[in-house]
């Protein structure tokens, strides 16, 4: 069963020895932000789980059952996760599988997508506690033990009130495995049956190593996404799909045009950068927010624990007698502005047209008060 780079393999090896043990938790919520690993790690533990506890067994069977799991067809795991209308997740096992294979890191804006449901509210509704019910009861297929890995359980609202007896006093060998990023939304009936397990998002360098290792760039390349994934796996995955650039030069070479403001200059700044695709305009804004926040701490902390490339130091250091704490707050509200009207498909030209005076205006008014 070969490995590859994994996130928190200290946690999955902390289960591993738990279930060698027979002293895993029959009912765990695995908590991680958006993009840290959660549900990988879930599926990666219901996995192991279905595959090495099958009883007088070959290596060659545990192979089989591994994977299976892998491919998310194993019969003894089984997966809710939210949805539309008056149905339950069986109806969209396919489309479930092929996600999961393309993205274990997908938001729940991104499932809603693929169901052509983004503007319908999602949720998991009384049918499928009932199939989960259902399905949980029957005797398992191949493995000792049944597994239910569940994503997103906040989206169970108060139906998860129908689960309880069966989390509280489930079948012989059954796990549950809920996968959440936020147990505020969770029934307290329900936390209080499970066993927490916190996730932490993946550092700067966890994330560069595995996108090196998976999409096969350079390590500046690899440094730069980690840096503006700011420890969400899933941004870092869609930006070493784009065609990202040097997101540092382009910012300062806008930032000298903004005090130069001459006509011309600025013109053709915005015109590039409105040839930008829109995931490519908001990694840029993303990259500037996080520029000028590790720029208001450059006197705070040292250098090496800045979020800084070394080229980066060298131009926020630079920038200290143009920008001022006033300056720096209007800044940081031009760009989450930005951010959000690129979002809704403003014009991307005119509107660091507008920015750029408005910059240009703010180094002057430090430069010269």
């Amino acid at each position: 069963m070969s490995e590859r780079t994994y996130f928190h393999t200290d946690i999955f090896t902390e289960l591993k020895h738990l279930l060698e043990e027979d002293r895993l938790p029959h009912a765990m919520i695995v908590k991680g932000k958006d993009g840290s690993g959660a549900l990988e790690l879930g599926i990666r533990l219901a996995q192991h789980i279905v595959s090495n506890k099958i009883a007088n067994t070959s290596d060659a069977k545990k192979e089989s059952a591994f994977h299976k799991a892998g491919k998310h067809i194993h019969p003894d795991i089984h997966f809710s996760f939210p949805f539309v209308g008056n149905t339950t997740s069986n109806d969209f096992l396919k489309e479930w599988r092929e996600a999961l294979l393309e993205d274990p890191f997908m938001n729940i804006t991104q499932w809603m997508m693929r169901l052509d449901a983004d503007n319908k509210q999602a949720n998991i509704n009384a049918k499928e506690c009932h199939s989960i019910i259902q399905k949980l009861g029957l005797k398992s297929f191949e493995s000792e033990y049944k597994v239910l890995v569940m994503w997103l359980p906040e989206y169970l609202g108060k139906e998860g009130n129908r689960l309880l007896k069966l989390i509280e006093e489930p079948p012989e060998n059954t796990i549950f495995i809920l996968v959440t990023e936020n147990v505020d939304r969770i029934l307290n009936t329900i936390l209080s049956r499970c066993q927490l397990i916190h996730v932490p998002s993946p550092s700067d360098d966890e994330i560069a190593t595995r996108i090196m290792e998976e999409h096969n760039i350079d390590a500046d390349h690899a440094r730069k996404i980690s840096f503006l994934a700011d420890g969400n796996y899933r941004v870092a995955r869609n930006m070493s799909d784009e065609n990202i650039i040097d997101f540092s030069d382009k910012l300062f070479d806008w930032l000298r045009t903004c005090y130069k403001l001459k006509p011309e200059e600025i013109v053709n700044w915005c015109d590039e950068f409105g040839k930008l695709t829109k995931e490519q305009q908001k990694y840029f804004v993303t990259y500037a927010l996080q520029f000028f926040r590790s720029f208001l701490m450059l006197d705070v902390v040292d250098n090496d624990h800045l979020r800084f490339l070394d080229k980066e130091i060298k131009v926020a250091s630079n920038l200290k007698k143009f920008i001022d704490l006033d300056a720096l707050e209007i800044i940081e509200e031009l760009l989450n502005d930005s951010f959000m009207l690129i979002e809704r498909n403003a014009n991307a030209k005119m509107l660091f047209m507008k920015n750029s005076i408005r910059i240009h205006e703010l180094f002057h008014v430090a430069r010269f008060a």
